[in-house]
């Protein structure tokens, strides 16, 4: 690993001359701050002796210093260890295991098991790591064939080619009687596709400090020479891509690159410190990872009838809102607090069997409620009442590898139940066998 790397867990907070080694006027604490404000949010509070991490977790690389943030997560070591002991070290390294093997199932990432072992014995940071997936698996692809198709091209030439637009040449070059406005089809590698592709390897190219790494990225950039990588047209390439089976084959590596510019990307450039932040919201990542697992693993996990239930992720097809505004002698009124539960286990007919939410939040079993925050137990009944199911389920991380699980009962004339069962990270998530069985249990009708 790279020099100068100091390594957060979630929430950890560092002092800025004791632990790091800054001065308290150090311009990387001025780099983090407008980090902060790029990326509209608080990826790091810098106080004035500490800065803090936050539920984010990845890296921010601020000139050669990296601040590498992780879940706590790990199935092996202690991160309550000195960091130099090797105890710890085997914490930093099983986390960064787990929170691969989640984002390549929340993403539906490829991790093949060579590359999975290859990645874990490189040296490197949340960045190199993905970029070498990226880069393996459109290395992969690229071998086997570019992607090609028909092009709708608009151009001005001395001879007819394809549809003379006429309407365009009165409109514009009636003038000009040597070139026509021409529009053509051509079977060309600079589609919305391979378009995204260049300009993910571009960047990572520039970005990226691990030889290998920009080996593989030099050649994917020969690769797509004739691809026109352009920022403005990103985001209508990433909608307008679809896949059919002739180009399928490159699903995968699109998922990557469309990680590093959903995620939040954020770069600096300014004087002799360029400075950049990678990073991933632990709320998002943990209700993704959950909801596909679910998906990947439905026959393991379903049990009895709910083995013939439709999985919708985001209330997917649905507009479903809470309640309606309406104003005296309106006939109709208009939609407001929209209910887009994490997962819906929708029956064929009748009620659903189960509405699960996900939370990435650390339960506090002492208290009454058991730490279940009021909001969401509303949001919860809000969801039972909407699709009239009187099974509801709550899914935390647990603290510890030894995780809990009990139900708040409503009564009444509607009686509901909030099921509230910890989920197990701390063990190795490569092998889904434990998650599995945790997850058969929470999914269980009649539990």
């Amino acid at each position: 690993m790279q020099k100068n790397v100091f390594t957060f867990t979630e929430y950890d907070s560092r002092t800025i001359q004791s632990d790091l080694g800054w001065g308290l006027n150090d311009p990387r604490l001025d780099q983090l701050e407008r980090l902060n404000n790029s990326s509209g949010n608080t990826l790091f509070t810098v106080g004035r002796k500490t800065i803090k991490a936050s539920q984010y977790v990845g890296l921010v690389r601020l000139g050669d210093t990296t601040l590498q943030i992780l879940p706590k997560i790990a199935a092996k070591g202690d991160f309550d260890k000195p960091e130099d002991s090797p105890e710890y070290q085997e914490a930093v390294h099983s986390a960064m295991r787990n929170m691969l093997v989640m984002l390549s199932v929340a993403c539906d990432l490829p991790l093949r098991a060579q590359d999975s072992a290859q990645l874990h014995t490189e040296a490197g940071d949340w960045l190199e790591i993905l970029t070498r997936l990226f880069a393996l698996e459109l290395h992969r692809q690229f071998k086997a064939g570019l992607p090609h198709a028909y092009v709708t091209i608009e151009d001005r030439l001395p001879v007819i080619r394809g549809s003379w637009l006429i309407g365009k040449q009165l409109a514009h070059h009636s003038y000009d009687r040597m070139r026509f406005d021409v529009s053509y089809d051509e079977f060309s590698p600079d589609t919305p596709l391979n378009r995204i592709f260049s300009l993910t390897v571009d960047t990572l190219w520039h970005l990226t400090q691990d030889p290998y790494n920009r080996r593989l990225l030099l050649d994917l950039r020969d690769w797509l020479v004739d691809c026109k990588p352009n920022h403005e047209t990103l985001q209508s390439d990433l909608s307008t891509v679809h896949f059919t089976r002739l180009n399928e084959r490159f699903h995968p590596a699109f998922n990557l690159a469309r990680l590093f510019w959903e995620q939040r990307l954020v770069q600096l450039s300014t004087g002799s410190l360029p400075a950049f932040a990678f990073v991933f919201d632990m709320n998002r990542l943990f209700q993704d990872f959950i909801a596909h697992f679910l998906k990947r693993h439905r026959k393991s996990i379903l049990q009895g009838v709910w083995q013939d239930g439709n999985i919708l992720l985001q209330a997917q097809g649905q507009r479903v809102h809470l309640a309606e505004r309406t104003i005296p002698g309106q006939v109709t009124g208009k939609a407001v607090f929209p209910l887009i539960p994490d997962i819906l286990l929708l029956s064929p007919i009748g009620p659903s069997y189960l509405i699960a939410d996900t939370k990435y939040k650390r339960l506090d079993l002492k208290k009454a409620d058991g730490g279940v925050a009021e909001g969401d137990a509303y949001q919860m009944l809000a969801y039972a009442r909407k699709w009239n199911c009187s099974d509801v389920l709550l899914l935390y991380p647990s603290s510890s590898s030894y995780p809990t699980q009990f139900t708040l009962h409503t009564s009444g004339a509607n009686d509901v139940r909030i099921r509230v069962v910890e989920l197990n990270l701390h063990q190795p998530l490569e092998n889904p066998a434990g998650l599995i069985n945790e997850l058969q249990l929470a999914f269980t009708p009649d539990w």
